[in-house]
């Protein structure tokens, strides 16, 4: 008779998930693949978007080629395909990074303001005698909304631009009509901007416009000194004078308006953005791995909405109308169209 041997089942166990699946919360880099067998799986949960360098997600869904070429040293081909998720359509209650990124990214404008960084060198909320700042933000989206929560409960005075009158009434309700609320356009945007101390731009930018809701002579209606924290970042954006900056050499100054455009603001509060995303990810996480990938996407419309690679498919409407290259729906790749799907609304439009 055989002996058995017993295994430790949560060393055991733990050993089994991180050979069947392995999972990466990070923009696109090199992989470590390890022991990942044949038929694993490698899930990204990527916190870029689809206005990433197109030659990452290109990297990530292309069929014939090593995973992530372009970021490794001479990689080896493979056959293992990876699923992608974009982090930042799978939030069903908002990203904990565009919450972060707006709060945080309003403190960012503060210390821009200041007189030691260029700025003009007014106070949030004012002083006795000497009033507080003007405040313009475009986008009531949860970026903007958490800049706002900010500013507003520091005594700023705040504007809230957006294209949606029925967020706008919202907020209004929300902040007892003691906020502003316009709709956005270049025309109501440089009607305030002489009056304006900081813009903080939270607007997601269609990557097909050619326009500019803040061009750079526009700029030049603002007082010397005045700062636009770019938090969108998008390359093109709404901002005609922006460009990413990094946290070791974050701002530059167009016409006179310093100028904060990093790309990763919620990576100076790392502790306190991991813990809120891993809250939000670990309930995701675990219905794909208890469930399986084409059961999770009907019984959660957002992770269906943010499946962007899959096997070698790109199946992300906004990423293929981007790049120009041809996707399939999540609902038809994995066979669900047919089945009772958890609704969702659309993650991105490409119209």
């Amino acid at each position: 008779m055989k002996k058995l041997t017993v295994l430790a089942p949560e060393r055991d166990a733990d050993r089994l998930v991180r050979r069947l699946m392995r999972l990466r919360c990070a923009e696109l880099s090199a992989v470590p693949l390890g022991d990942l067998p044949d038929g694993g799986t490698l899930l990204r949960y990527d916190c870029d978007t689809a206005r990433a360098e197109a030659e990452r997600r290109v990297a990530a869904v292309t069929a014939a080629l090593p995973l992530l070429d372009a970021y490794t040293v001479k990689a080896k081909p493979w056959n293992k395909k990876p699923i992608a998720i974009t982090a930042e359509d799978s939030h069903r209650y908002g990203s904990p990074n565009c919450e972060a990124a707006g709060k945080q990214g309003a403190l960012f404008g503060l210390e821009s303001m200041l007189t030691i960084n260029g700025g003009k060198g007014k106070f949030v909320g004012g002083f006795a005698g000497a009033p507080g700042m003007n405040v313009l933000i475009l986008g009531g989206g949860t970026v903007g909304q958490g800049a706002l929560s900010v500013l507003y409960a520091l005594g700023a005075n705040v504007t809230v631009m957006d294209i949606n009158p029925g967020l706008l009434r919202t907020l209004g309700n929300q902040y007892n009509q003691k906020i502003n609320t316009m709709f956005c356009t270049q025309e109501t945007i440089a009607s305030v901007l002489p009056q304006t101390d900081m813009v903080i731009n939270c607007v997601k930018w269609p990557k097909q416009r050619k326009d500019f809701l803040i061009t750079k002579e526009a700029l030049k209606l603002m007082e010397p000194g005045s700062v636009l924290v770019d938090i969108s970042n998008d390359d093109p954006g709404a901002i005609e004078s922006s460009h990413e900056t990094h946290h070791d050499n974050p701002r530059y100054v167009v016409n006179g308006v310093v100028h904060y455009c990093v790309s990763n603001i919620p990576g100076a509060v790392a502790h306190s953005t991991s813990v809120a995303l891993a809250g939000e990810t670990l309930p995701m996480l675990l219905n794909i791995m208890n469930n399986g990938l084409e059961e999770a996407c009907v019984r959660d419309g957002f992770i269906r909405r943010s499946l962007t690679a899959y096997k070698g498919y790109l199946t992300h409407e906004e990423t293929s109308g981007i790049q120009g290259r041809p996707w399939i729906r999540p609902e038809d790749i994995l066979g669900i169209a047919d089945r009772k799907l958890d609704p969702a609304p659309p993650a991105t439009t490409t119209k």
